[in-house]
C-alpha cells in the first residue's frame, strides 16, 4: 500500500465526524430501560442461536426482546483506541512530498478516536440466543490502515536483526495459551503484555515493534486456524462419536450448553487452545447430537 492509498483511505474515515455506532448504542440503551429491560454490560452470550439481521434498528431489536418476553439485554462494544497507531505513524520519517498524507492521516485516526468500533446485542427467549452486532462503516478502512502502517514499518526497519527477531517473538507469542484463546485485540494485547521475552520491548516503549509481533502472531494463528479446520473436517464424523460419549457432552441438555462443551473439548484435546470458528463448533455440536453416543470414542 502507498501512502496515497493510505490518504484515500484516511480521507474516507475524515467523514465519520460523528460516533454513529456509538449513538445506536445510546438509543437501545434508552429504549431498553424505558421499557423496563436491564442491560447487563460489558457481557457476550457465546453460544450459537438465531442471528437477527444486520438491517434491523436498535429500536427493532428492543421491540423483539419485548415481544419474546425477555428480562435482560446483553451488550458488548469495541472502542477504537487509535493512540498507538498514531504514535507509529509519529515516529516514521517521511519525504516532503509524503507529509500532507500523513497529516491527514493523523487527523482522521484521531477524531475517530473513542468511537464504537463494533456492537454485539444478545437476548434469551427459551434458552435460545438471539443476536444482534454492527460493524461501524469505517472498520475495513482502520484495518486497512493499520496494516499498512505495519508494512511501512517493515520497509524502515533495521535490517534483517530486526526481522528475525520480531519472527522469533511473533513465533514465542503464538505459542502462548491465553493469546491462542484470546479473542479480541484488548485480550491479544494483554496476552502479549503479560509474555516474558516481551517485557523489554515494553520497557522501551516501542509500541510499533509490539504491534508487529502481535499482527505477525496472529498471521500464524490464522494459518494454523486454517490447516487445523481442514483436517478437522475429515475427521468429523469420528470427532463427533468421541464428543458425544463424554459426560459433559451427554449432560448438556440445551444447544448452548452442547455448544460450549464443545468448544472446551475440542479444545482441551484437539486445537492445543487455539479457538476455532464458532461455524465449526456448531458444526461439531450438531453432529455429537445425531452421533450415538453409547459408543466410546477416542479423543
Amino acid at each position: 500500500m502507498t501512502l496515497d492509498h493510505l490518504a484515500d483511505i484516511a480521507a474516507e474515515l475524515d467523514v465519520a465526524i460523528a460516533d454513529v455506532l456509538g449513538e445506536s448504542v445510546a438509543e437501545l440503551e434508552r429504549a431498553a430501560l424505558n421499557h423496563g429491560l436491564a442491560v447487563i454490560t460489558p457481557a457476550t452470550v457465546e453460544a450459537s442461536g438465531v442471528t437477527l439481521g444486520s438491517t434491523m434498528s436498535p429500536s427493532d431489536v428492543v421491540e423483539a426482546a419485548l415481544a419474546l418476553g425477555a428480562v435482560a439485554l446483553y451488550l458488548d462494544r469495541e472502542v477504537i483506541e487509535t493512540d498507538s497507531i498514531v504514535e507509529c505513524i509519529q515516529q516514521l520519517e517521511f519525504e516532503p512530498e509524503d507529509r500532507a498524507a500523513r497529516d491527514l492521516s493523523l487527523l482522521a485516526l484521531r477524531r475517530i478516536d473513542g468511537f464504537t468500533r463494533r456492537v454485539n446485542v444478545s437476548f434469551v427467549h427459551l434458552g435460545l440466543p438471539h443476536s444482534w452486532s454492527q460493524d461501524a462503516e469505517f472498520a475495513d478502512g482502520l484495518e486497512e490502515i493499520d496494516d499498512a502502517v505495519t508494512s511501512f514499518l517493515a520497509e524502515v526497519s533495521d535490517g534483517p536483526s530486526r526481522h528475525e527477531e520480531v519472527a522469533r517473538l511473533a513465533e514465542a507469542l503464538a505459542s502462548d495459551p491465553a493469546f491462542r484463546r484470546a479473542r479480541t485485540r484488548f485480550e491479544h494485547n494483554a496476552a502479549a503484555s503479560a509474555l516474558p521475552v516481551i517485557a523489554p520491548i515494553l520497557e522501551d516503549g516501542d509500541q510499533w515493534r509490539l504491534a508487529e509481533i502481535i499482527q505477525g502472531a496472529q498471521g500464524l494463528l490464522n494459518q494454523q486456524r486454517i490447516d487445523l479446520v481442514d483436517q478437522l473436517d475429515e475427521r468429523l464424523a469420528e470427532l463427533a462419536t468421541s464428543l458425544a460419549a463424554t459426560d459433559q457432552f451427554r449432560s448438556a441438555s440445551s444447544a448452548d450448553g452442547r455448544r460450549k462443551a464443545t468448544l472446551k473439548w475440542v479444545m482441551a484435546h484437539h486445537t492445543n487452545e487455539l479457538a476455532l470458528p464458532r461455524d465449526f463448533i456448531t458444526e461439531l455440536a450438531a453432529a455429537a447430537h445425531k452421533a450415538p453416543s453409547g459408543q466410546l470414542g477416542l479423543l
